[in-house]
């Protein structure tokens, strides 16, 4: 049963957005999921980048105000939090290094949910209680006047020894 609670999580809280913000199915046909597609794949990239530069500009732009981060231990931050947080940390590296597997993107008109596998390995004389680490990422996108924002995330690790 417990497998199941994170996609269903996923599914209502994907529906619940759309709703909220009326998304419409997308105009212009096959080329412009493309483009939607070509660009979200972008903006994960670049989300990734400046995560593991800690980059406040990047992470900033791409945010909604009203972003809601689920963590496997509950509600994380939110926007405000992590941008402190990013600001008072600019530019620090975390101690491990992590690579990004699998990013595929789902368009639902104006909705979009991208989902990847952070590879992670912890950095030698770290003393971090994991020598390596998956977790699988799911981030929600709403087009809000034909700009993507980031709504919602979250991120469920695997240990590894």
């Amino acid at each position: 049963m417990r497998l199941l609670v994170n996609p269903i999580m996923i599914l209502i809280l994907t529906i619940v957005i759309v709703a909220q913000t009326g998304a419409a199915p997308a105009t212009g046909g096959t080329e412009t999921q493309h483009s939607d597609t070509e660009s979200l794949v972008q903006i994960e990239k670049d989300l990734f980048k400046a995560k593991m530069t800690t980059d406040p500009e990047v992470i900033g732009k791409v945010l909604a105000d009203d972003w809601v981060n689920f963590t496997p231990t509950g509600r994380g931050w939110g926007k405000p939090e992590l941008m402190e947080h990013l600001r008072q940390n600019s530019g620090q590296h975390p101690p491990y290094s992590s690579q990004q597997q699998d990013l595929q993107v789902f368009l639902f008109g104006n909705t979009a949910v991208a989902i990847y596998f952070e590879d992670q390995t912890a950095k030698p004389d770290q003393h971090l209680s994991w020598s390596k680490l998956q977790t699988d990422v799911t981030d929600v996108f709403v087009k809000d006047g034909g700009t993507w924002k980031l709504r919602m995330s979250r991120a469920s690790p695997h240990f590894q020894q």
